[in-house]
């Protein structure tokens, strides 16, 4: 771990200036987990998980955020060039609990550009080994966002029949419904799963 501390004039010319330190103390915490609520913002780097950091297709930036000064967005083409009819991944993923009901996901979201397509929210359900038991739409939006989007989905595990479930998975992707590459971009921030009895 490095702490770096420098002066920036903010222009070309040189920078002037003096800084004094003292009594510089760090402090590691440790994040407290609740089995029952799952919340992701994107201003602290560390606490983002490692597949969403480093997973090509999501880039956390500072361009849009609705809470905080980051958030992560979606893009396509993606930053190396490469076209998909489907760029997308599983934002967040949770354990379910035991004797819960009512599961509800919700996040804030600004689909900014789609040349054609939809934007893709499903909820994938996954036993102990990690296949697949059932996929849900959640949403298919097609009309581009004039800004920041609260979405907000509540549902029964009884009612889908997916009580045998051990992990929740929430999967964001864009798709150009057709054989052609999507383009289009799309922001996300505040991503939140929450069990209740």
């Amino acid at each position: 771990m490095a702490v770096y501390l420098g002066l920036n004039s903010g222009s070309s010319s040189p920078v002037q200036g003096r800084v004094y330190l003292d009594d510089l103390g760090m402090e590691f915490a440790r994040l407290q987990h609740d089995p029952y609520d799952y919340l992701q913002d994107f201003d602290v780097l560390y606490t983002i998980p490692t597949r969403l950091r480093d997973s090509g297709i999501m880039i956390r930036t500072s361009a849009e955020s609705i809470s905080g000064d980051h958030s992560m967005v979606i893009r396509s083409p993606l930053a190396n060039g490469t076209e998909r009819s489907i760029v997308g991944d599983v934002i967040a993923k949770m354990e379910v609990p035991a004797n819960r009901d009512i599961y509800v996901i919700s996040m804030n979201s600004w689909l900014k550009q789609l040349e054609s397509g939809r934007l893709m929210l499903r909820a994938l359900f996954r036993d102990e080994e990690g296949v697949k038991l059932k996929t849900f739409t959640l949403a298919d939006i097609t009309e581009l966002e004039g800004g920041w989007l609260n979405q907000r989905f509540e549902r029964s595990l009884g009612e889908d029949d997916v009580y045998s479930a051990k992990s929740l998975s929430l999967y964001m992707a864009l798709d150009s419904q057709a054989d052609t590459p999507v383009i289009g971009e799309v922001y996300f921030d505040d991503v939140r799963i929450q069990f209740h009895p």
